[in-house]
């Protein structure tokens, strides 16, 4: 199984700034194979999103990716983080025209597969019928672009609940595969976050199994008791809530043919520390990875 990692991750890590070509280089060179490329790190208005201009970076910044020798093995839409979304309405009406030129870029490259957060509120009912107004007037340009959507289980938060991450009708496997079941399309399928199935108290190995082969693409860090984002396995035995040797031989299961792809190393680090850390992210992937192909 190949490997890869968020380019967000990359350009934090080596102190690249917006330059994701120059991130990519180094992130070939420590010992990826791909990229998960980031749309979340561009401005986020639907006035530069939905643009021309932004269509334009995306599809350059994607073409560096692959000039320094990296697959685009999937990709992140920008998604619901400080946007006043009161409602389905909003939701569609802020987000529609931004999705349908990423995904225009996604095509224009040869991306493959583009993760999306579905939208949520606390009426299952009404979040279902939204997301299937949403994914119906998607599918289209699904088609059009040969991108397969990718929908990610998600969560709720607050800082003063008792249980301070719950579920947010797009969180659980069921939850998920009620979507890809409604319109069985070989474009509507699951991204799996193992963090956010860890914090919501669900067990990743268990929805990698439901998923089955709906499951094309991975969001893999280790929590510890929050949504931490660290390298998988790095916490110390009693906090973590993976066991990851069970995970990649679960993916081997249900015939995984996508990347062992890491969300993790949002920190701002100095150049050389950068570096070194990406390797050793890079090594621990590359292991548990070797492990599906047992």
């Amino acid at each position: 199984m190949k490997i890869s990692i968020g380019t967000n991750a990359g350009k934090r890590a080596t102190g690249s700034g917006m330059d994701v070509g120059a991130a990519a280089v180094v992130l070939k060179e420590v010992g990826f194979d791909g990229v998960d490329f980031s749309m979340c790190e561009y401005p986020q208005t639907q006035e530069w999103l939905a643009s021309e201009a932004a269509y334009d970076r995306i599809v350059s910044d994607m073409q560096s990716v692959l000039d320094a020798g990296l697959e685009l093995s999937q990709c992140h839409l920008p998604y619901e983080y400080g946007v006043p979304i009161t409602c389905a309405a909003d939701y569609m009406n802020y987000f529609m025209p931004i999705y349908k030129n990423c995904l225009r870029a996604c095509g224009a490259v040869g991306c493959p597969i583009a993760v999306i957060h579905l939208y949520n509120e606390p009426d299952a009912d009404a979040t279902f019928e939204a997301n299937v107004a949403l994914l119906r007037e998607l599918l289209p340009v699904l088609h059009e672009n040969n991108v397969v959507l990718a929908i990610e289980n998600c969560y709720a938060y607050s800082a003063t609940a008792p249980v301070q991450y719950f579920g947010c009708n797009v969180t659980t496997a069921d939850e998920i595969m009620r979507y890809v079941e409604t319109f069985n399309d070989p474009h509507i399928a699951v991204c799996l976050d193992v963090g956010h199935a860890a914090v919501t108290r669900n067990n990743p190995i268990k929805m990698v199994h439901r998923f089955g082969k709906h499951l094309v693409c991975l969001h893999i860090h280790s929590t510890a008791k929050q949504d931490n984002h660290n390298i998988p396995g790095t916490n110390p035995a009693w906090l973590e809530r993976v066991k990851w040797e069970d995970f990649s031989a679960a993916l081997s299961e249900v015939g995984f043919t996508g990347t062992y792809n890491l969300e993790v190393g949002f920190y701002n680090l100095p150049p050389l520390v950068g570096e070194a850390y990406l390797r050793f992210a890079a090594a621990v992937a590359r292991a548990y990875a070797d492990i599906t192909d047992l």
